[in-house]
């Protein structure tokens, strides 16, 4: 019977080591923001649209986050500069269907202090969201 314990406990703490392992593995993938893009998104008119935008960009190589204004107009990116050009963030809007170009890349800092707002800011977007747009140019 204590045998049989020992050999759960310690496959119990195997598994927790492999399951620690996979996320600190995964973590280490991710992409770290040191630039910051903004670019000005031409032909938005709703949530929708920002939505299409943020699709396109999120899960992309060297993208750590995106926040879309409609508003505004403005796309705010993330980036690390190590592993994607702005040049490339610019084209993947383009290819979602909205026009784009580059206004300013900063480092996080020189945003932070620009705006008053990390990266890590939630979206300022608006509109219906629902799908009432299709791309524009």
């Amino acid at each position: 019977m204590l045998e049989k314990r020992n050999v759960i406990n310690t496959l119990l703490i195997l598994s927790a080591i492999v399951v620690v392992g996979v996320f600190a593995f995964s973590v280490r993938l991710e992409a770290s923001a040191n630039s910051v893009a903004i670019l000005r998104a031409h032909g938005m008119t709703c949530g929708s649209c920002a939505a299409k935008i943020e699709q396109s960009l999120n899960g992309a190589k060297g993208v750590a986050s995106v926040q879309v204004n409609v508003s505004g107009g403005e796309v705010v990116v993330g980036y690390d500069s190590n592993l994607v050009r702005p040049e490339a963030i610019a084209e993947r809007i383009t290819g979602s269907g909205y026009g784009s170009s580059i206004t300013q890349v900063l480092t996080p800092d020189q945003y932070a202090t620009m705006t008053g707002k990390s990266l890590a800011a939630a979206r300022q977007g608006g509109g219906c969201g629902g799908g009432c747009c299709g791309p524009r140019q």
